[in-house]
């Protein structure tokens, strides 16, 4: 570009002084009489004219080039439709050698790299099938400093000689100008214009002009980005519609006509010719047992419309979705699943109804085939269950059946052999060992006998209103005469258990099988109490013993069928009896909690419903 300064002369007046000094009127005033200064100033004040005409007539031209690119870019449907018009159009006009248009895209770890995607050369070069200037690292290629200020939205310019070497790609680019092309907000990429005759500075008036076309293209490609979202979007919409088949209905209640997409057409088993249009169709279809409720839901919806602009602003849906069963015309029936929303005026008058209906038969009959499978899954655990519980019964019951019958016969016999030589206190001390043991035998029996029921769910749950206070001290009173004699067994009750909704014969087992094992498992003297009192709609039943106690990590299977604790020693058994009480609790829908420690005794926690459950 020329020079501002004027011609170096050693021996002129004007030596060392700016153009401001040299219009500054005192100093004009004292040269005046200098003929070579007046014909000097006058020189100057031409170039300087000269300098401006050219830069106002570069400025219009960049100007003049930049309205035609832009409208040319506004007019086109897609951006790069004249692309190379355009920037071919922008070079000329700027009076650059070369136009790049870069794109710029980032990597997972963020790191932008950038391809050159078009391009308009002065003496037709092919720069866009360059390798090196297909996505390279702009980081990597000494463009940081770059790329902050084009972020920032600055154009930015730059010579060969401000340029390590080794970090050109272009090594003919005198001058290189970078103009931000930015697209929602993100920078998309730049606009490049590029000297290689010689270098050049850029003026705010050229640079404010290219930024304008820069602009423009800016707002093309974000015009165009933002048509191509939403017509992925629509298609989006319309595959998920199809793919998912979704029926989607639009009813003009200002004439009763209806539009069906092909999806709704098919549930209803209507063909395109034998579609009525008519807004009642929704209705007649349907199978008269679902029809009122499909008449409230409609009625419903009419009651609780909106705007357009509501349902766009994303405004909630008053309205839960419908099932209804659908009669075609050939008499098949079709289960489908369906919404409605109503959408009125500002005034609140209904104009239309639009609604999506689902064809959901296969998933009414895959719910039945899986129904059905549970229920056959159901009976073969149950099966396998039975015959796991038969043999642990034979196992079971011949262990702990051999040792009473044992002691029956050792009794028996001697009693048969030498009935002549014992005391009559001998002979009562005989028969009462058998007793006992047959007492033992029947307790097994009762309690093999009640999982037995249980499982075959041979016993309906019959609650009815009863004294559960008279209920826990009868059983009480009966455990402590025939098993408590050698424990001290209290019995407490706060009194408001006089009406529960309970079955006496299952409350009967819990409690028989529940003191029975705090005796069973409690040293003799030790105390064993039994609480009864009311918490809120529930009846607690608590059951507290100083006995052996049971391990945390054995607690969660209390109440397995068989299971005994690890600890109980000698004591017999059949594992069965806190199995019975969960099942007994269960029917309750009640709770059943344990707190046990090893060595200090257990607490057993049983929470039923007052009212019926």
């Amino acid at each position: 570009m020329p020079d501002d300064k004027p011609p170096h002369d050693p021996h002129s007046p004007l030596t060392g002084l700016s153009s401001m000094d040299i219009m500054d009127q005192s100093f004009l005033a004292r040269i005046v009489q200098d003929e070579d200064s007046r014909d000097l100033i006058a020189r100057h004040l031409l170039d300087v004219r000269a300098r401006l005409v050219a830069e106002v007539e570069r400025r219009d031209r960049i100007l003049a080039g930049v309205n035609i690119a832009c409208t040319r870019l506004i007019r086109v449907p897609r951006w790069n439709t004249e692309i190379d018009e355009i920037l071919r159009i922008l070079g000329s006009a700027s009076d650059s050698d070369r136009v790049l248009l870069f794109k710029f895209r980032a990597d997972t770890h963020q790191r932008l790299f950038a391809s050159l995607i078009y391009a308009w050369d002065s003496t037709g070069i092919d720069l866009v099938s360059n390798p090196l200037l297909q996505s390279f690292d702009l980081i990597e290629r000494g463009f940081a400093a770059l790329l902050e200020q084009l972020k920032a939205g600055h154009p930015v310019y730059y010579h060969r000689a401000d340029r390590p070497p080794e970090k050109l790609i272009i090594k003919d680019n005198e001058t290189s100008l970078n103009v931000p092309l930015f697209c929602r907000g993100e920078l998309w990429g730049t606009l490049g214009f590029y000297t290689t005759r010689a270098a050049r500075e850029w003026t705010a008036p050229e640079l404010n002009a290219l930024q304008i076309a820069s602009d423009v293209l800016s707002a093309a490609i974000e015009r165009e980005a933002m048509d191509e979202a939403r017509q992925q979007s629509e298609e989006r919409l319309h595959q998920a519609v199809h793919v998912a088949r979704i029926g989607i209905w639009d009813w003009d209640l200002t004439t009763d006509r209806v539009e069906w997409n092909d999806e709704m057409l098919r549930i209803y088993g209507i063909s395109h010719a034998d579609f009525t249009g008519n807004g009642r169709d929704y209705i007649a279809f349907t199978r008269e047992d679902y029809r009122e409720q499909q008449i409230n839901s409609i009625n419903k919806s009419l009651q609780h419309g909106m705007t357009s602009a509501e349902l766009l602003s994303g405004k909630a849906i008053d309205s839960e979705p419908l099932e209804l069963c659908i009669v075609r015309a050939d008499g098949t029936e079709c289960f489908t699943l369906g919404d409605v929303v109503t959408i009125v005026d500002e005034t609140g008058k209904p104009l239309r109804m639009l609604g999506v209906t689902l064809d959901i038969t296969e998933r009414k009959r895959a719910e039945a085939a899986m129904r059905e499978r549970d229920r056959l899954q159901l009976a073969l655990e149950k099966e396998q269950e039975l015959n796991s519980i038969k043999i642990k019964f034979m196992r079971t019951l011949s262990h702990e059946f051999r040792t009473p019958l044992s002691a029956i016969l050792s009794s028996a016999t001697l009693l048969q052999n030498y009935i002549d030589r014992l005391t009559p206190a001998e002979r009562i001390e005989k028969l009462d060992a058998i007793e006992a043991q047959v007492r033992h035998m029947n307790s097994l029996l009762d309690e093999t006998t009640s999982v037995i029921y249980e499982l075959l769910d041979y016993h309906e749950f019959q609650p009815r209103l009863c004294n559960l206070e008279v209920l826990c001290k009868t059983n009480f009173d009966e455990m402590r005469a025939t098993l408590g004699s050698k424990h001290n067994m209290r019995f407490s009750s706060d009194g408001q258990l006089t009406s529960v909704f309970v079955d006496e014969r299952l409350v009967h087992r819990i409690l028989i099988n529940l003191l029975g094992n705090a005796l069973k498992y409690s040293p003799e003297q030790s105390d064993i109490l039994l609480k009864l009192y009311a918490d809120g709609d529930t009846a607690v039943i608590e059951v507290e013993d100083h006995g052996i106690g049971i391990s945390r990590q054995e607690q969660d299977r209390l109440f397995e069928p068989f299971f005994r604790a690890a600890n109980v020693g000698a004591v017999s058994g059949t594992g069965l009896g806190l199995s019975i009480v969960h099942d007994c609790i269960e029917q309750h829908r009640g709770h059943i909690s344990v707190q046990s420690e090893i060595g200090r005794g257990t607490t057993i926690t049983v929470r039923l419903p007052i009212s019926p459950p």
